[in-house]
């Protein structure tokens, strides 16, 4: 870089800034902060409902391809014990996190790539109604 290319170069811990005359470095620079904070979220399921009858095997589930690192913010309530499971692969590594509870809120970190979210009853002699939000954060 030149000095004519380079007008202003301004870094500190809570916010990178990059601008070069013309270009989009400064918006680039300001997405990255925000993509290192994990200030992003994008909502996948809200305020879902599904129905588990009683002896009832079926599982549901949400498929997610989701392109960044980070978490996601599951929040539940159930009529009874119900079962949460968040599965994911990445570069060989599978990881899995089980939440068996009749509500609450969870925080799951994720990597990239295909992420499974399955919800089942486990009390196969009951009825079970679950209603979801789940969010991801990057």
């Amino acid at each position: 870089l030149t000095k004519k290319t380079l007008e202003v170069l301004k870094c500190d811990l809570n916010d990178i800034q990059i601008v070069f005359p013309k270009t989009n470095l400064f918006v680039y620079g300001t997405l990255l902060s925000r993509y290192i904070n994990l200030n992003y979220y994008e909502i996948e399921v809200y305020d879902q409902t599904i129905n588990f009858p009683a002896f009832n095997t079926t599982i549901y589930y949400y498929e997610f391809d989701l392109p960044y690192a980070g978490f996601l913010y599951i929040w539940f309530s159930a009529t009874g014990t119900a079962k949460i499971t968040v599965e994911g692969n990445y570069a060989g590594y599978q990881y899995r996190y089980v939440i068996s509870s009749t509500g609450g809120e969870y925080i799951v970190p994720i990597l990239p790539g295909i992420v499974r979210v399955y919800m089942e009853n486990p009390n196969y002699y009951n009825s079970l109604t679950l209603t979801i939000t789940i969010v991801y954060y990057y």
